[in-house]
This record gives C-alpha cells, structure tokens and sequence, in this order.
C-alpha cells in the first residue's frame, strides 16, 4: 500500500487475479483471488477486515456504485455470487455459461456481465438479470467512459463489436487479425474526439480506435508481446508495455511512437500513474524484482521499493468508474476552456470550483451553450465569455469535470 513514495502497509494475499475495486468513498478496496477468494482493506483502519471464498475459480469483482455490494463473476461453479460490503454473502446467481468479466455502472444501479461461451450480455439490476443477444461469444469486453456502449471481442469470429447496453443493438464491428485485449484499454481526448488503444493478445500490435463514431484509425507494430497500455490526462503519452524490457511511447496527439528509457536490468511491465500524474509506478520483473517509480516526464528514478514478481498496481481515481467522464473532461477543459478560467483560482473568469459550488447544473450547461444570454440573466452587462462549440459527449465531460472540483480531493489535485 503505496502513497505517493512512501510505503504505508503490506499484507500478504496470494494468486491476485481480476484486479483491485475500491469502495465509492476510496475508505475501502476489495481484492479478488483466480481461486476465488475476495479480501476487504480499510484504509481509514489501515488493516485487513475480512475475507471470504465466493467460489472455486473466480473472474473478477465489481462494486455497486453505492458500495453496499460487491459482485464475485465465477467460473466455477458458474454463477454470480453477492456479498454485502463486509463480505458477507446473501445471494448466489446461477449463470448458464462462463462469464468474461463483470463491471459496474455508476450512472445507474446495474451492473454488466457478458460470456466466453455464449452470445449474450446481462444486465444485473437488484437481483435479476435481463439479458440481450449479441452475434457472438466476448471473450473480453469493457464498458466505454460515458456507459452508452460495451465495446468486446470474439476471439471465435476475430472481431471487435460494440452495442448499445440499454438495447442490445450492435453499432459497429471490425475484423482483427489478433484478439484486442480489452481489459488493458486506454482512453483519452484530442482534437474534438475519443479515442482508446489496446494491445492484442500475442501480437506486436497496439490499435488505436476513435469512439462514438467508431472507427479504427490505426494499426501499430510496436514489437514484443506486452499486455497493457496506460495514460494520464496531465501526460501526453500512451505508455505501451511491449514485454522486452521497456516502454513504447505513443504521442496521444500525433500517434508518433519513441521509447521511455526505464529498465535498465530485467523486464519493466505494467505502469500505472498517480492520482496527479506524478509519478509513474513500474513493475520491473527479473531476478531483483522491484516497484520503481519514476518521473513520467523526464523518466527519472524517483525510488525504488523492493518486491518479488510485483505486478498490478490500482490507484482510487485512476480505476473508478465513477471518474472516467471526470478524467476526459479534464483533458477537454485544457483543451477547449483553458483561456478563460483555472481549476481552483480566479483568473479571466472565475474558478471552476467556484462555478462548480455557486452554480446549477442547468446555468453552467446554459453559459456553456449560450453564453451572451445567460450572462444578461445573471445581470451582467454583457458577455466576456466566447462561444464554445461542444458535442454532447463534450459537455457531459466537461460537466463532470467541473462539478468534481467540488469536491476538495479533486480540487487539491489541480492547484
């Protein structure tokens, strides 16, 4: 348990599998086991609470977006298993097929489960399961930042398909050459669109895709067999491991590549980045396994904490669904808004924040829109505010962004 460069806790909990979910309020996280064991950590108590067996084999875990339950999808025996947020079971669902994954909404009280077997993908809400029918099997899928679409892959049929969640319809599909893996996907702003990259499953190659008007916009061979790819809004890089030792850099701009200089002996794999962007923490496999954190932008060693096979790192902001829009939004913002107002301070027009506590949802989306009229309904003698051309996928990001600065956290963030 890593803040910033300082180790605060550890514990010991074997065969991690599926990857860390955090309680809504950050107090709490839950880590799930391939054999099926799920663990609880508070944070406010620094210490382990509790830990429970849901099943023999285990997929991964979701967190409802209340944080009053926690959804074990399992292989074996098939089914979902609820657990309440002390880990204590109450409801086991059966499911007729092996589940890919299950994942949380946070715009709603539901949750998304698809199959490696079956052409189908649920939605859980309560205790009951509606299914919609889909061409083929997801071996692996996730859920785009907005939660509009579910974006998978079949590795039966070597396609990307993407439907819409609420009806099933499928909106778009290509053929691939290697299986996307999804899980590992990467999403950022630039120029007006949404963009994510994956890697693909033993390949060289990293797809770069464009969002809501779907469409591949590229195809990279970056070399080596790696598994994920990572960014931060405040960086201008994807960081794509690639299994050889380094990192290939990808410009989110121009989609030129270049290397990060970050291993010197053994493989570096999987980074993850801090709340701020700060820092950039790195698994570096090899005979001195370790967690080296670095720099992301000069990719100076900051520290070096010792570790034996060290693999996923999961940070609150970083991995909750809840701040996806808030993390785009932020790169809209710097993008599109940047001129006239600063996060926390004043500068030519107010702060965000200030906009964000003394303002209404409906008045902010009405300046963003129509400016010159809703500066006269203010009392203002007139507008100094330019006219911001936004999609609605614009807005709602911004929007996010925005009223996050509520909160302090977020606001300390950009100071």
């Amino acid at each position: 348990l890593i803040e910033d460069l300082r180790v605060l806790d550890r514990f010991v909990f074997p065969n991690v599998h599926g990857g860390v979910k955090f309680s809504p309020d950050g107090e709490r996280f839950y880590v799930p086991s391939r054999d099926g064991r799920v663990a609880v950590y508070s944070l406010k108590e620094g210490k382990l609470l509790a830990q429970v067996r849901a099943c023999v084999y285990l997929r991964n875990i979701a967190v409802s977006r209340d944080g009053k339950t926690v959804v074990a999808s399992c292989v074996l025996p098939p089914g979902l298993v609820l657990l309440n947020r002390d880990l204590k079971p109450f409801r086991r669902i059966p499911l007729e097929g092996r589940p890919s994954a299950v994942y949380e909404l946070h715009r709603r009280d539901a949750f998304v489960l698809a199959f490696r077997d079956k052409p189908l993908f649920g939605l859980l809400e309560g205790e009951r399961i509606s299914y919609r029918e889909v061409e083929e099997p997801l071996e692996d899928f996730f859920i785009d930042p907005f939660e509009r679409f579910l974006i998978g892959s079949s590795r039966r049929a070597g396609k990307l398909l993407v439907y819409r969640i609420d009806t099933g319809q499928k909106v778009y599909e290509e053929e691939m050459g290697a299986l996307p893996h999804l899980f590992s996907a990467a999403f950022w702003y630039s120029d007006g669109s949404f963009y994510f990259a994956t890697r693909h499953v033993n390949s060289p190659q990293v797809s770069v895709w464009r969002m809501y008007d779907w469409k591949l916009v590229r195809t990279l061979k970056v070399g080596g067999r790696g598994f994920f790819v990572r960014t931060h809004p405040a960086l201008p890089h994807l960081w794509i491991d690639n299994g050889e030792g380094d990192f290939v850099l990808l410009d989110k701009k121009t989609l030129r590549v270049s290397r990060a200089p970050v291993a010197e002996e053994g493989k570096a794999t999987h980074v993850e980045f801090s709340a701020d962007g700060r820092y950039a923490y790195v698994s570096l496999v090899g005979e001195r396994g370790a967690l080296v954190v670095y720099d992301p932008l000069n990719f100076k060693v900051l520290k070096t904490l010792e570790a034996v096979h060290p693999a996923g790192k999961y940070n609150f902001l970083m991995k909750s669904r809840r701040f996806y829009p808030y993390l785009l939004g932020r790169e809209i913002f710097m993008a599109k808004c940047w001129g006239c107002h600063h996060q926390t301070r004043t500068a030519f027009g107010p702060s965000l924040r200030w906009i964000a506590l003394h303002r209404t949802r409906d008045v902010i989306i009405s300046q963003i829109l129509n400016p010159e009229q809703t500066a006269e309904s203010m009392g203002y003698t007139r507008s100094v505010m330019p006219r911001i051309e936004m999609t609605p996928y614009e807005i709602e990001g911004v929007l996010a962004f925005i009223e996050g600065l509520r909160d302090d956290e977020l606001a300390r963030l950009d100071r």
